[in-house]
């Protein structure tokens, strides 16, 4: 098969228009400099109090992503790709330490740095971390989001999986029991184009509140 590597792109509205659920892709390792750049800027996504309640498991090892596959209900794209990142949402990241979380001005600031744990507390605290995972796992598809046109801006390409055995996962990726798996993304230089965009019209999705 004749590989059809796609182009980088050069401006947002280019990687969003061109990004593709990709299940083929080419098999050379992926040079690690670029996947840390998409990494890098994945974790620049916003989430509330700057909790970033998210990790990132990045599978490159053959043999783990031949079961990743297997827990994937048999998606070829995972044993296909040359890194697999497993999200991972997490409740119990939002104890993090208020130095690593407040910005620089409100570490400057004791006043600032009392309210905005008081803040926390108050949105947090309180919660079961089964709740607080929920609301984590809704914040990492901010991140998601992120990862998908990263890739794209950089010219690799993206299958993002939610069909997959969760349990099965956590086991294989050693991911605390409590943690939920929001996605199994394959990433890599795709060798087809993909399906071109499919999208219900605006007037379907969109209703203004004027």
């Amino acid at each position: 098969m004749t590989q059809t590597l796609r182009p980088a792109a050069s401006t947002i509205k280019e990687a969003i228009e061109s990004r593709r659920s990709v299940r083929q892709f080419e098999q050379a390792p992926m040079p690690e400099a670029d996947l840390l750049e998409i990494l890098r800027l994945t974790s620049l996504a916003q989430s509330a109090f700057n909790m970033q309640p998210w990790r990132f498991v990045v599978v490159t090892n053959q043999e783990v992503k031949a079961k990743l596959e297997l827990a994937a209900n048999g998606q070829k794209q995972v044993g296909g790709a040359p890194v697999v990142i497993a999200v991972v949402a997490d409740g119990a990241e939002f104890h993090q330490p208020t130095e690593l979380l407040a910005r620089p001005e409100v570490l400057a600031d004791p006043e600032k740095i009392e309210k905005f744990k008081v803040s926390v507390e108050r949105a947090y605290g309180s919660k079961p971390l089964e709740a607080n995972t929920e609301f984590a796992a809704r914040m990492s598809y901010i991140a998601i989001g992120y990862l998908t046109l990263a890739a794209r801006g950089l010219g690799y390409d993206t299958s993002v999986m939610l069909g997959f055995k969760p349990n099965e996962v956590k086991v294989l990726l050693e991911i605390p029991e409590h943690a939920q798996v929001t996605a199994l993304i394959a990433l890599g230089r795709g060798t087809e184009e993909g399906l071109a965009h499919h999208r219900l019209p605006l007037e379907v999705l969109t209703r203004f509140v004027r």
